[in-house]
Formats: structure tokens, sequence, C-alpha cells
């Protein structure tokens, strides 16, 4: 989808209370993950609701301890990544055991790292346009070539011997003169 308008926030949580996570320029297109409903839209809040993947170079966080410090990958069966360096900020996606992430810098107890592709957030869909997708045709259109009928002959194959690639020297063209005797036509061969 495309953002329409200038300065819209993305937040961690469906809703205008969510924190504001970055904001989005007008023309800039975000990956849609999912579209939804708001359960219990307050009023003045937008009812449609965007789960879209998380912007890039958007601040993303977790807790520092539960990474390995010598390559960098997660060490519990699986971390929340946040919207800011706390508990009290929303979980924007989650990590598994043994998947690698890279720091950007430490504060406190929490990692701030690139943000990875399964971090997500929330936009009110009413500041989207969607865009057209192309799908992969199954099959790629192309001019219609027809098959070679099936042979109509009941007979066996026949195979053909391979041609023959050497050139061959034809004589010289003949050409037939009455003989003197006016019996038998004699053969005279022009060079």
């Amino acid at each position: 989808a495309v953002v329409t308008e200038n300065h819209i926030n993305v937040r961690g949580q469906p809703s205008l209370t969510g924190e504001v996570i970055t904001q989005m320029k007008k023309g800039e297109k975000v990956v849609v993950l999912e579209e939804f409903r708001a359960e219990k839209a307050r009023p003045g809040e937008p009812a449609k609701w965007v789960r879209i993947r998380m912007p890039a170079n958007t601040p993303v966080w977790l807790f520092a301890s539960f990474i390995d410090s010598t390559n960098k990958s997660v060490n519990v069966s699986r971390l929340n990544l946040r919207a800011g360096p706390g508990e009290n900020f929303s979980v924007v996606g989650r990590l598994e055991r043994g998947e690698t992430v890279k720091e950007i810098r430490t504060f406190e107890d929490w990692m701030e790292i690139e943000t990875p592709a399964k971090a997500y957030a929330f936009m009110a869909s009413e500041f989207l346009s969607k865009i057209a997708t192309n799908p992969v045709p199954a099959v790629a259109k192309a001019e219609k070539i027809e098959a070679a009928p099936p042979p109509t002959k009941t007979e066996p194959e026949r195979t053909v011997p391979p041609a023959v690639t050497a050139e061959k020297t034809l004589p010289a063209p003949t050409t037939v003169a009455p003989s003197s005797t006016g019996t038998t036509p004699a053969l005279v061969v022009e060079a």
C-alpha cells in the first residue's frame, strides 16, 4: 500500500493510545500483513487498521541478556521485540532461539537492533491506498502454436538414414545431337 497523507503515525498497537513508533510520509510504501476492524474502537478512533511490516530503520528493542554476546544469537526459546527499551513498550514481533541480530546500541539492559523482517506495527487503514499487485500467471501468455497433427498412417515409423553432408560432383549438363546417320542420336558432353 502507499501512504496517502504526510506525517502518518505508525503505532505499536491498533489504537490511538498505542505508542507512536515512527511516522510515514505521503508516497511511502508499506507491506500490509493483514487488515482488520478494531474490536473496541473508541469514539473518534479509526475502526479499520492494518498490521504492516515494520518500516526499515525503525528502532526495535530486545532484552540484551537474552542475546549471546559472542555470535549475537537469541539464547532463549522465544524473545519479544519491543517498540522501545522497556517492558512497558508494545511487543512488535518475536524471534526464535538461534536467530541472529545486528546490534546498533545498548541502553541499560536493552539492545537496539536493525529491524528484522518479523517486526510489525499498526496504521489506520484510511491513510493507505492499496497498490494492485501483479500476480505471476500460471501459464505465460504467448501466441497460439498449433501442434502438428498426429500421423494418420498405421504403418510403423521407419528410420531415415542421416543425410549425406559431403558434396557430390555432378556431371556437366549433356545435350543430345542428331547423328549423321539419322538412326540413334549421339551423346555429346559439354564441358
